[in-house]
């Protein structure tokens, strides 16, 4: 079935999808079978929106930005990419400095971020394989997956594998 979906809800079904597909619960062939056919229909799509996403690797610019804003995080997480309450204000000034100093830089890496965002929110339509909700595995304990694999479900009476 065709439906039209944002790549929000795209990338959400596919999480919710990689998600399922390595839980442990008792699903019927057909109910595995939705999941596999799913997740090979979105995978070009969210490989095309994480190289949407890429800055552009050939800008000497960036490059430089990446590198210093990179070594600021480690400097101010100690490298462990947690970065601790009281240092806060200080790694946000020191980012504001590097964004004034390489504003060039920032202007570019705004200007993508905006483009992103904007394809993020268009819509495409995608062959989704529909299952009937009576297929949900019973063990299925977690609701997130439910709720994220919501967009391949249909209820009795539409069109649906039974």
């Amino acid at each position: 079935m065709q439906k039209e979906m944002t790549f929000i809800e795209i990338t959400n079904l596919y999480e919710a999808i990689e998600k399922a597909s390595q839980a442990k619960f008792k699903a019927s062939p057909k109910f595995r079978y939705a999941l596999a056919k799913n997740k090979n229909t979105l995978t070009p799509l969210i490989t095309s929106l994480r190289e949407a996403a890429k800055l552009p690797e050939d800008d000497d610019e960036i490059k430089e930005y990446e590198t210093i804003r990179s070594l600021i995080i480690q400097e101010m997480t100690n490298g462990t990419g947690t970065l601790p309450r009281e240092k806060a204000d200080e790694f946000n000034a020191r980012l504001k400095t590097l964004q004034m100093e390489h504003k060039n830089a920032w202007d570019k890496i705004e200007k993508h971020s905006k483009e992103v965002n904007e394809f993020i929110l268009t819509s495409q339509k995608v062959d989704i394989y529909m299952v009937d909700i009576s297929l949900i595995p019973e063990d299925i304990d977690d609701q997130t997956s439910i709720n994220g694999l919501f967009s391949m479900f249909i209820d009795k009476g539409e069109d649906s594998v039974k």
